[in-house]
């Protein structure tokens, strides 16, 4: 158990440790764009776990392709 779960809801250590999960590594268009996608695949592969319905937007900056990870309940 790592010390950031001590006292927290089982929502709370996930969302810790998924904060924990993307800051694990420096992610930027100049340094490591493969990060940038690592992250946004993460987060569209927990929002869809969860239930959610997701929506990727892909756009380029300076030729590399980026992403934006948008869910919503499938009722929305």
């Amino acid at each position: 158990m790592s010390k950031h779960d001590q006292g927290h809801s089982d929502n709370e250590r996930r969302l810790l440790q998924i904060a924990e999960a993307l800051s694990a590594e420096e992610r930027n268009l100049r340094n490591n764009p493969a990060g940038l996608v690592r992250a946004a695949d993460f987060i569209e592969k927990y929002f869809l776990h969860i239930g959610l319905k997701v929506m990727r937007q892909t756009f380029q900056v300076d030729g590399i392709d980026c992403y934006n990870i948008e869910a919503v309940t499938h009722d929305f």
